[in-house]
């Protein structure tokens, strides 16, 4: 397929993103390639992301979460199980912990894109549907807001375009988290072409981004074909599952949340 080839509009049938966020602390060269996506007759264009994005481990000053009433978490967890959110899928894959931001309305998240990086097939535009995925998701009803800066060196999170990655990848999310689990920082790596030279058209860079700023906040892969979170998206926006675990997940305290002395 080429670029010509390449559906640019408002569908974007299958997009194999392939993403889950493992709890502990590595550096990027433990990551594992994801195997390839099963082949979609129906796709126009596939895209894989890394199986197992980094997590970073690092001391903070923010405080402890309060004591914990396991009974008041499990009734929450127990009232947003599947259907109606992915929170289930979430903790299977953190050993039952949460990771998140702590609550940011009034001290916004600092983030830079960046403007003008020397990768080919950039189109100007690219910075503001990055922006436009972290407002989507501050605007998800969760407390968390983000503020756009200037500067990379003082961001908490910052967004890079890279030409592709030598996987099958579309894009890669790296967070920090400290020893509460509260998520602390992050770098999101996102691709303008496939591992065989494809070109990735604005619907798909939108739909990376929106994917990836999911993992930054603190979700990972659902189950449900169509969430922005699914390993195949089938969307080019946040579905109701993924507004509700969204909202869910900022309603527990960050790290173990079932009783484990039980």
């Amino acid at each position: 397929m080429n670029k010509s080839q390449i559906a640019v509009g408002a569908t974007i049938s299958a997009l194999g993103l392939v993403v889950g966020l493992q709890a502990g602390e590595m550096s990027r060269s433990d990551a594992a390639a994801a195997p390839e996506a099963p082949p979609d007759s129906t796709a126009t264009i596939e895209l894989t992301t890394q199986e197992g994005d980094l997590v970073r481990v690092q001391p903070s000053r923010l405080p402890p979460p309060g004591p914990k009433d396991f009974t008041e978490i499990a009734q929450r967890i127990t009232a947003g199980r599947a259907p109606m959110t992915y929170l289930d899928e979430i903790l299977a894959s953190r050993g039952d912990h949460i990771a998140r931001w702590v609550d940011r309305r009034h001290n916004p998240i600092t983030v830079w894109v960046q403007r003008k990086p020397d990768v080919t097939d950039f189109l100007p535009d690219y910075p503001n549907l990055a922006r436009d995925a972290f407002s989507i998701w501050s605007n998800a009803g969760i407390p968390v807001r983000f503020l756009f800066v200037d500067d990379s060196a003082s961001a908490e999170v910052r967004l890079r375009w890279v030409e592709r990655f030598p996987d099958t990848a579309a894009g890669k999310t790296f967070w920090a988290r400290d020893l509460n689990w509260w998520i602390v920082g992050g770098d999101i790596e996102v691709a303008l072409h496939s591992a065989v030279g494809e070109t990735y058209d604005r619907d798909a860079v939108h739909a990376i981004a929106l994917h990836e700023v999911g993992h930054l906040i603190g979700l990972d892969h659902s189950s449900s074909p169509g969430s922005i979170m699914a390993p195949r998206v089938h969307t080019l926006r946040l579905s109701p599952e993924d507004l509700r675990t969204a909202k869910l997940l900022y309603q527990l305290p960050p790290g173990l949340v079932r009783d484990t002395t039980r």
